[in-house]
């Protein structure tokens, strides 16, 4: 993907050539004083972490505890999780983890 800056930022806005740049529309946030959002960004923990890592974690994780080592099921951690990817980590040693054997590599990883 081509590198995109201030320079060349309303170049791209344009083109319209997203694929390549992933610019396709001037950004409303640079409407804010002293910001473009080819220099200013920040980071996002809920996409960032819980919608991405977390996720793919967590697969892992619940995969190993229900078909690897059987110390519950599916059914059983559907009936105690919560819908917020945040909120089921947070809570997740809560919910399953009297479950859990003592000392397990896995689980202390979580």
């Amino acid at each position: 993907m081509k590198r995109i800056n201030i320079e060349n930022y309303s170049e791209e806005v344009e083109n319209m050539v997203f694929s390549e740049t992933g610019v396709y529309k001037e950004s409303i946030m640079n409407a804010i004083y002293s910001f473009h959002v080819t220099k200013n960004y920040c980071v996002d923990i809920m996409h960032d972490l819980f919608e991405d890592v977390c996720r793919y974690d967590m697969c892992h994780i619940i995969k190993y505890f229900i078909n690897t080592i059987q110390v519950f099921s599916l059914e059983t951690l559907n009936s105690r999780k919560t819908r917020e990817m945040m909120t089921f980590v947070h809570f997740f040693s809560l919910m399953v983890g009297d479950l859990v054997p003592e000392g397990d590599e896995v689980w202390n990883f979580f």
